[in-house]
């Protein structure tokens, strides 16, 4: 499900299809709501359903969208995203993290926690062509764990099961916000669409200010004076630079 109108799916030459802006988007926009048929997350659960499209809704249950219809779960895994994942209630609503240009794909990073030691090989590996591939869809762990006590937090209080039987449709809220507060869980990435915002050195040493320039302006922050790019921030805070 979509929450906005400035996104169309596409085929894409590496993924086989993916979710690409139509106009700009403003940092914090709800990008859509990640719904789907809701079932028991045990390995013998009867319903039928791809899993590349799962998504958790607690410890007892999943979310399975219809791969044929448009909606969030289409967008694809990137180590370099511009859209995250933000909780209302046990619901997945994937966010804009900074200012989206007209003909970017919209991605998030899939975050699939720690790999099963049952997993077979290869078959989540990352090809998001980012300087910052991990090469696998799973998290990186410290990042991970910080996400599940983020995430518990948020949902310490909230029943564990969905609203519909399972094998129903997740239904939407009845409300969604028009905008979702930065959250610095999250990397944040300026866009290689744009050329970089030429900054002062002032802010240099100031993180919060930073975040701020890269969300609001979807650019990376050049610092002439000091011959650096900021590229974005990755997990834990650290600066992701190059020397120009």
């Amino acid at each position: 499900m979509f929450l906005t109108d400035h996104v169309e799916v596409r085929d894409t030459p590496q993924s086989g299809r993916g979710v690409f802006a139509t106009a700009e988007i403003e940092p914090g926009t709800p990008v859509g709501d990640y719904l789907g048929i809701v079932t028991p997350s045990d390995e013998g659960s009867p319903y039928e359903h791809d899993a590349v499209y799962d998504m958790w809704y607690s410890d007892t249950t999943d979310i399975h969208p219809d791969p044929n219809e448009a909606g969030v779960h289409l967008l694809n895994c990137s180590c370099e995203p511009n859209c995250g994942m933000a909780a209302l209630g046990r619901h997945t609503i994937i966010v804009t993290l900074r200012r989206i240009f007209p003909g970017e794909e919209l991605t998030y990073d899939y975050f699939l926690g720690d790999q099963d030691e049952d997993c077979d090989a290869g078959t989540d590996n990352c090809h998001c062509g980012s300087e910052f591939c991990r090469g696998t869809m799973y998290s990186n762990p410290t990042a991970y764990a910080a996400w599940e006590k983020h995430l518990g937090e948020i949902m310490e209080d909230l029943p564990e099961q969905p609203p519909v039987p399972y094998g129903e449709k997740l239904p939407p809220l009845e409300h969604y916000p028009k905008q979702i507060e930065d959250d610095p869980i999250y990397p944040l990435f300026g866009t290689h669409a744009q050329p970089p915002l030429p900054c002062n050195g002032e802010i240099f040493s100031d993180l919060k200010a930073m975040r701020e320039k890269i969300r609001s302006s979807g650019r990376q922050l050049s610092f002439p004076d000091r011959k650096v790019v900021i590229e974005g921030i990755l997990y834990g805070n650290h600066l992701a630079m190059k020397h120009v």
